[in-house]
């Protein structure tokens, strides 16, 4: 049913209606509309038949028996050519460029979940994939990570103010210098009106304590990028449910990530491979 999330975003968006909006009218959460939207969960024939009425267009249409014409709308890049475009100005370091086609393009066809989610991510994947591969150098991705993080930073300032009622505490664990994607998850977290407080690296526990003790958050949300700091990652998470039972939910997630007897048998503990688990978690 590939045709039915493109559908499903093409008419939202050409209609006005956010995502939350449209999850309102439907009665499911915004975190459904998402999924409906990258394909990854289908609508029940219930929300199908909202849809068909709320779009006026027929289920047949919907799934894309019928074909709904795009009426006087220029044709977009596909993902795979935004990304590619990215990248490119990111090679040239051309960054009135990326911003150009990121105000252009990226922030008006796609929702902060999925700039996030794919479009940076596949930006950072495949940069990291030419520097591995020795196709371009260290300063190179150091470029694109730098304006790639710009990027993140206007969003956050965009949405400096969204209501934010629930308070997280963000962090990687060890002294990992590639902190982009817990950044990234950070400014989504504020753009769902959660206070998010970054607190980088090598983070010492006491400091830890003290911020916990001063700011009672919700959430703590960890980052692990290589797998050689899981001990670390284990001693963390058990320090926090020793002194603080239960407090409140803690996330993790990162390419570092293995699953272990010793996070798994804590019951706050969960873990996070997308925006859409974010959604999920920040919902519980």
């Amino acid at each position: 049913m590939s045709e039915l999330k493109r559908n499903i975003k093409y008419l939202r968006k050409e209609q006005k209606y956010s995502q939350k909006e449209l999850a309102e009218l439907l009665d499911v959460s915004q975190t459904s509309v998402a999924h409906y939207e990258a394909g990854t969960r289908q609508p029940t024939i219930e929300s199908l038949m909202l849809m068909s009425q709320i779009f006026d267009e027929s289920i047949d249409a919907l799934v894309g028996h019928t074909r709904i014409i795009y009426e006087n709308k220029e044709v977009s890049l596909t993902e795979i050519e935004l990304v590619d475009v990215l990248i490119e100005t990111l090679l040239n370091k051309d960054e009135r460029g990326f911003f150009q086609l990121f105000e252009s393009t990226v922030q008006k066809e796609y929702e902060i979940s999925e700039i996030i989610d794919i479009i940076f991510k596949s930006v950072l994947y495949n940069i990291g994939t030419m520097w591995v591969e020795g196709n371009i150098t260290e300063a190179d991705e150091h470029y694109a990570t730098n304006i790639i993080r710009k990027a993140m930073n206007y969003i956050s300032v965009s949405n400096a103010d969204v209501i934010k009622d629930k308070v997280a505490v963000s962090f990687s664990v060890g002294s990992d210098k590639h902190t982009l994607g817990i950044e990234m998850i950070n400014t989504y977290l504020e753009t769902l009106g959660i206070r998010s407080l970054y607190l980088g690296s090598n983070l010492p526990i006491r400091s830890l304590d003290k911020l916990i003790l001063d700011n009672d958050p919700d959430f703590i949300l960890i980052s692990i990028t290589l797998e050689e700091h899981m001990n670390n990652l284990v001693h963390v998470v058990d320090y926090i449910n020793e002194k603080y039972p239960n407090d409140f939910l803690i996330g993790i997630g990162g390419q570092g990530l293995r699953h272990n007897k010793d996070l798994e048998k804590h019951s706050n503990v969960h873990f996070i491979s997308s925006v859409s688990e974010l959604e999920e978690f920040v919902e519980l």
